[in-house]
């Protein structure tokens, strides 16, 4: 699963994503090198706001929104000889997205990926990533396809709108609440544009 995922990573092209350098084997051990990038995490500069109490202006939010979709569909669209890879990311969370410190967004840890096509897409048992940014189907073991990505993005976009994480819920009692309406933007900040609610609304969709 770790080789097939880093060959997989190795194939993005896209400067959102955080792609695979090098890739090989060392004495029966294999590794891989990623792309290295000066800045913080996208949690970090979440967690300052919130030890500040201030919230991100929209437009900032918009704009990395926007640039990460753009990296998750050239991953989710990525083709080879035979067909679509169908990457999935599975784990997109704030903390899998860096700043740089030139402000653009990067999405790290393609090399862990799944596709739905391969081996290890089929693990019974277990769950992989954090449980407050899954989709309630993933948590319920689906096989996670890219509305599970937008899903987990949609969640990124209403913590960063709202600056409202997620409560700390046991397993059975986050897919049953993850399977309800999911809060509105406009309940944290009532003068949030209609239309930007209603997109984070349509990405949190079960």
């Amino acid at each position: 699963a770790f080789a097939r995922g880093a060959k997989r990573a190795a194939k993005l092209n896209h400067p959102v994503c955080v792609g695979v350098e090098a890739f090989g084997q060392e004495r029966g051990i294999y590794y891989f090198a990623m792309e290295y990038v000066a800045g913080e995490t996208w949690a970090t500069l979440l967690s300052r706001c919130a030890e500040n109490r201030k919230v991100l202006r929209p437009e900032i939010v918009v704009h990395v929104i926007a640039e990460l979709c753009e990296g998750l569909h050239h991953a989710h669209e990525l083709r080879g000889p035979d067909g679509p890879y169908h990457i999935v990311h599975r784990g997109m969370a704030s903390n899998n997205i860096l700043i740089d410190d030139h402000g653009r967004p990067k999405i790290i840890d393609f090399a862990t990926t799944k596709s739905t096509l391969s081996k290890d897409s089929t693990e019974t048992g277990v769950i992989k990533g954090s449980f407050r940014y899954m989709s309630p189907e993933q948590i319920l073991g689906n096989v996670p396809d890219r509305r599970s990505d937008i899903y987990s993005l949609g969640v990124v976009m209403f913590e960063s709108l709202t600056g409202a994480a997620g409560a700390k819920l046991e397993l059975t009692e986050l897919a049953s609440a993850k399977l309800e309406a999911h809060p509105r933007v406009r309940e944290f900040r009532p003068n949030i544009d209609a239309d930007l609610d209603r997109i984070c609304q349509i990405a949190l969709a079960v």
